[in-house]
Parts: C-alpha cells; sequence; structure tokens
C-alpha cells in the first residue's frame, strides 16, 4: 500500500502539484499512518468522523498545494 501512495506521489511531483523536494515515501507512510490513526479514533469515540475527515483534507491540501516561491 505505501509502495502505490509513493508511486502516485511521485507522479504528481512529475506533474508538479506536490512539492518535488518532498520524500515520498516517507510522506505516504505518514499519510498511510494519520489515516490508521484517524480511523482508530473514530472508532474509539475521540471524534466523529467530520472531524476526522476535515484533519484528513487539511493535511490532503497541505501537501497538494504548490509551494510559494519567493520574489
Amino acid at each position: 500500500m505505501i509502495n502505490f501512495f509513493a508511486a502516485q506521489l511521485r507522479q504528481a511531483q512529475q506533474d508538479g502539484t506536490v512539492d518535488p523536494e518532498l520524500n515520498c515515501d516517507v510522506v505516504a507512510a505518514g499519510l498511510l499512518a494519520l489515516t490508521n490513526g484517524l480511523g482508530f479514533s473514530v472508532l474509539g469515540g475521540q471524534r466523529d468522523g467530520a472531524s476526522a475527515l476535515a484533519i484528513l483534507t487539511y493535511h490532503l491540501d497541505r501537501l497538494f498545494t504548490p509551494p510559494r516561491r519567493a520574489g
């Protein structure tokens, strides 16, 4: 699963929609850990699904927003 997400992130880097400086393997592992943790927090009653989705969306929006260039 991590390899699939890492490959998708590498493609996004080539397309210019993800920062080319990111380590795709590490980012993919982090996203999977985030989704696992959010899933368990929903199941455990720490947050609801909407809150978990908002957190995931926040992180994905940051990932797929091109970095601002100086100048």
